[in-house]
């Protein structure tokens, strides 16, 4: 009967919401980078806006930047706010991978990061790029968009970003949560009929 609960609990939480990983691969052109003024790109249901930066492909010039981890990756190269909003609805942003390109301390910058919350509401947290790529958690949930707003030391700065970590709507369990119960609770009462 055990499985039979746990079977239950398992049906009742299928419809958890997956999560998705923006890696900014395809985007640029192979061994090269686009760059962005003003503007943008889409991914997989997410728009970014940069006030400057660009998007560059793991082949074009390993040897220029200290930071290479296989991948494209986005670069967010001036004081200002890169945005980034889903076309689709609520999502919920898990963790990024964040770090200074070139690893100078000269050029280290330090970003406001705001979650805009649907409805209203914002949560804010600082972060630093003063190395390599390393994953940041977030946990942040029900957003209509995040912006990224950066100030440091110079006039450039050397913000790298990739494997944006997101799932798309609201976390579900307030709408399964009553149905779970509802069938535990059905459940428990045929066990006791049963037993009687």
């Amino acid at each position: 009967m055990t499985s039979f609960f746990l079977s239950l609990v398992a049906i009742c939480l299928a419809g958890a919401v997956q999560a998705l990983t923006l890696d900014f691969e395809g985007i640029a052109p192979d061994g090269g980078a686009i760059g962005f003024d003003n503007s943008g790109f889409s991914t997989n249901g997410f728009e970014f806006l940069l006030d400057y930066g660009q998007i560059q492909d793991s082949n074009n010039c390993p040897t220029c930047y200290q930071t290479d981890n296989g991948t494209d990756w986005l670069l967010h190269m001036s004081k200002g706010v890169m945005t980034m909003t889903s076309t689709v609805g609520a999502f919920s942003l898990h963790s990024i991978d964040y770090g200074d390109y070139e690893k100078n301390p000269l050029y280290n910058a330090y970003t406001q990061v705001t979650g805009h919350r649907v409805g209203g509401g914002t949560v804010t947290r600082e972060i630093s790029s003063e190395t390599d790529f390393r994953t940041i958690d977030f946990g942040w949930t029900n957003l209509a968009s995040v912006s990224f707003d950066t100030f440091d030391r110079s006039y450039y700065t050397r913000n790298a970003y990739d494997n944006f970590v997101v799932s798309l709507g609201t976390v579900p369990l307030p709408a399964s949560l009553p149905l779970m119960l509802l069938a535990l609770g059905g459940a428990g009462l045929a066990l006791r009929r049963r037993a009687r």
